[in-house]
C-alpha cells in the first residue's frame, strides 16, 4: 500500500505509463508487463486505518501496507474533482481543466473565471492513463466514483475504460433509492458502460456492488495474455453517513471516549509505528471544537452514532479490499500485480445529514426515531 504526495504520485503515474506503452524487452523474450490496480479512497483522514494508527479494523489494508510501502508525507489538492483530475492524467488538475469542483453549486466560480482551467468535465485535450495504456495493449476498467463529467462524452465509457461502473457524480444515496445529495428523491446518477443504470430498491449497497464489480472484472481476466488497469474509487467513507446496521452496531459505544482522547491515542500509535517523528506534537483543538467534557451527555451519544457509521464504512471499504485482493490471488495474479491505495483529500467538513428527515442517522429505513442526536 502506497501513500505519497501528490507531485511525488503523479511522477510515478506519468512513469508508470510510459513504460506500459512499450513492450519491454530483453534478449530472446519480451518480459511481461504488470497489471495495475488503483483503489481509491474517499474523504479518508490520515490516520484513519490500523496501519496508520486508527482504532477501525483494517486488516486487509493493514496486510496490503505491511507487504508493501507505506509513504508517510501525502499531499493532494484537497478536494474530489481535482485530486482525481490529477491521478488520471498526470498533470496539475488546472491543466486537465477541473481547477475547481465540477458540480452546479460552483458554476458563478467557473463562469466568473471563463478560463479552460475551470470547467465542468476533463479536458478532452489531456489523455487519461486509461486512454494511454488500452492504446498500448491493456484492457482496462473502472468502478467507484467518477466526477469529471457528467454528460457524454465524458463518462469513463467515452475516457479510456473499456468497462465501467460509477457514480457519476460526486456523492450518492450508498442504498441506491432514496433522497440524493441533490437533496431530492430521484434516481441515483449511475451509469454501466455507455449507459444510465438504476439500482435496485432492495438489497444495494454502493460499497458492495463496486467491490462486486471489480472481482468480477479480475475474475474474467483468468487466462488473458493482455494485462490490465483497473481503477477502483470508492465512495466511502464521504458524506452521507451510511452502512448496515450490524456494521455499525460493532463500533457502538467505542467513541464515547470522545476526540481529545481519541486523537491522543492515534497521535501515539503513529510515533509508535514510526510514521511520525516523536518529537511532532498535536494541533491544538480548533477552537470551534469544544473540549469533549463540556459536552452534554446526548450530543456525546450522537457523535459516538456519527463516529461508529463513520468507522462501519471504513471497516466495509477494508472488506471489499480484501475481496479484491483474494480475486488477483485467485486468477494467479497476486504478484503481477502494482496495487496502489490511496485517498483523494482527508475527512469532509461538511454535514453528514443528508437524508429524509427523521430517517434514522446512518440506515436506509425512513422509520422515525425520537430525539434530535438520531435523526440526519
Amino acid at each position: 500500500m502506497t501513500m505519497i504526495s501528490a507531485h511525488r504520485y503523479l511522477i510515478i503515474l506519468t512513469c508508470v505509463a510510459a513504460m506500459m506503452s512499450a513492450p519491454l524487452r530483453s534478449p530472446g523474450a519480451t518480459a511481461a508487463r504488470p497489471n495495475i490496480l488503483i483503489i481509491f479512497a474517499d474523504d479518508l483522514g490520515f490516520s484513519d486505518l490500523g496501519c496508520f494508527g486508527g482504532e477501525i479494523s483494517t486488516p486487509n489494508l493493514d496486510r496490503l501496507a505491511a507487504d508493501g510501502v507505506r509513504l508517510t508525507q501525502f499531499y493532494n489538492t484537497a478536494r474530489c474533482c481535482p485530486s482525481r483530475a490529477s491521478l488520471l492524467t498526470g498533470l496539475h488538475p488546472h491543466q486537465a481543466g477541473i481547477g475547481n469542483m465540477v458540480d452546479e453549486y460552483a458554476r458563478k466560480v467557473r463562469e466568473q473565471l471563463a478560463s479552460p482551467a475551470y470547467a465542468d468535465r476533463l479536458s478532452v485535450q489531456t489523455p487519461t492513463i486509461a486512454e494511454v495504456l488500452r492504446a498500448s495493449g491493456y484492457r482496462t476498467g473502472m468502478t467507484g466514483k467518477w466526477h469529471l463529467g457528467y454528460e457524454r462524452p465524458h463518462w469513463p465509457a467515452d475516457r479510456g475504460f473499456e468497462r465501467s461502473f460509477t457514480v457519476l457524480e460526486g456523492a450518492m444515496n450508498y442504498f441506491g433509492h432514496g433522497m440524493q445529495h441533490t437533496g431530492k428523491i430521484v434516481k441515483a446518477p449511475m451509469a454501466l458502460n455507455d449507459q444510465p443504470f438504476t439500482p435496485p430498491r432492495e438489497g444495494f449497497f454502493s460499497t458492495d456492488a463496486f467491490t462486486d464489480f471489480a472481482v468480477n472484472y479480475i475474475g474474467d481476466q483468468r487466462g488473458s495474455t493482455q494485462p490490465f488497469f483497473f481503477y477502483l474509487a470508492f465512495n466511502a467513507p464521504h458524506w452521507p453517513l451510511h452502512a448496515p446496521a450490524e456494521d455499525i452496531a460493532r463500533y457502538r459505544g467505542k467513541y464515547r471516549d470522545g476526540w481529545d482522547v481519541i486523537r491522543t491515542r492515534r497521535h501515539q500509535r503513529l510515533i509508535d509505528l514510526g510514521l511520525i517523528d516523536a518529537r511532532s506534537e498535536m494541533a491544538p483543538r480548533p477552537e470551534t471544537m469544544p473540549a469533549w467534557e463540556t459536552i452534554p451527555a446526548p450530543q456525546k451519544d450522537d457523535w459516538d452514532l456519527r463516529m461508529s457509521i463513520y468507522a462501519a464504512m471504513i471497516d466495509r471499504l477494508d472488506r471489499g479490499v480484501g475481496r479484491v485482493l483474494a480475486s488477483l490471488r485467485a486468477i494467479g495474479a497476486e504478484r503481477d500485480t502494482l496495487v496502489i491505495f490511496l485517498s483523494d483529500n482527508g475527512g469532509a467538513p461538511e454535514s453528514p445529514r443528508r437524508s429524509l428527515p427523521g430517517a434514522t442517522l446512518g440506515l436506509a429505513s425512513p422509520s422515525k426515531v425520537t430525539g434530535s442526536a438520531a435523526r440526519m
